[in-house]
């Protein structure tokens, strides 16, 4: 019998070998490199002068307060456009769980960032958030008169927030579409046995649609937080971590260090403190939700 057991877990693992090579070259080994960068004085302007320096970059990285602000600042980005972007899409995706008129050509467009590129609906926003001829100033200053106009990207206290709104806004039709089929997987049946019962649409929400999309909810949450917290290209072009450092979250720090400033063993240990966080962060869901985080 052991004999028996023994071969086919051989068999099983020979049949895994090809994925877990690749998975080894394709993923593991960039990682691996990247560490060992992170213990070099590596600089890509003088690589004659590569060394060994230990853990001497990962001190100069705690000890600098721009790390620490870039890292609030990267919590704060990814926690509000995560819970916004996953609320905002519930709503939606029960909307679309209605038949109305309309309702085909209202899905299309909200699916429109998704087919967009990332640059050009970035540099969309750049004209929106204009100060002279941006649209929305003209809306909410010209027509409505609400508020005064706004230097969106240009306003230390604000502009974070004006790039929240772009990335909440780039990521709504994936998580639309993952909850519109989810809700769509509620049986019919449950929800208008309630009904007759006599409760009312919050009532149903709360006792059998989220409990049925749980799993799809939280593999969403973790996607979106995943692909939030990595977040560069639309912040980069849109404000250069600017003004000052107000919307300089950790993966433009780690762009400036690595790259702008050529210092690939600095840049290298904050690559390696981002993967850390990710996997910090999933392994702390998939304890807490169990089988339902996979």
């Amino acid at each position: 019998m052991r004999s028996k057991a023994l071969k086919e877990t051989i068999f099983a693992y020979a049949l895994l070998a090809p994925a877990l090579v690749l998975l080894g070259l394709l993923f593991l080994n960039p990682i691996i490199n990247l560490f060992i960068t992170s213990l070099t004085n590596k600089n890509l302007i003088r690589p004659d002068r590569l060394n060994f320096i230990g853990i001497e970059n990962y001190k100069w990285m705690f000890m600098e307060p721009l790390f620490w602000s870039s890292l609030v600042r990267s919590v704060i980005f990814t926690v509000i456009v995560t819970i916004l972007s996953i609320s905002i899409s519930m709503g939606l995706a029960l909307l679309f769980n209605i038949n109305f008129f309309g309702k085909k050509v209202l899905f299309a467009l909200l699916l429109l960032p998704w087919v967009t590129s990332n640059m050009a609906s970035t540099f969309i926003y750049t004209l929106l958030y204009d100060y002279s001829n941006g649209v929305i100033n003209f809306i909410l200053s010209n027509v409505l008169k609400i508020i005064p106009r706004q230097n969106w990207l240009g306003d230390i206290t604000i502009a974070l927030g004006a790039t929240m709104v772009v990335s909440i806004w780039y990521f709504l039709p994936f998580s639309i579409l993952v909850l519109t089929n989810a809700i769509k997987q509620v049986p019919i049946e449950l929800a208008e046995s309630a009904r007759i019962d006599g409760a009312n649409s919050i009532r149903i929400f709360f006792s059998i649609t989220l409990p049925t999309i749980r799993p799809a909810l939280i593999t969403l949450l973790i996607v979106r937080f995943a692909a939030v917290f990595k977040t560069f290209e639309s912040i980069w072009l849109l404000t250069r971590g600017g003004p000052g450092d107000a919307t300089k979250i950790l993966p433009l720090w780690y762009y400036q260090i690595g790259f702008q400033s050529f210092r690939a063993g600095r840049g290298s240990a904050i690559g390696i403190i981002l993967i850390l966080m990710v996997l910090i962060v999933y392994s702390a869901v998939i304890k807490s939700f169990g089988e339902e985080a996979v």
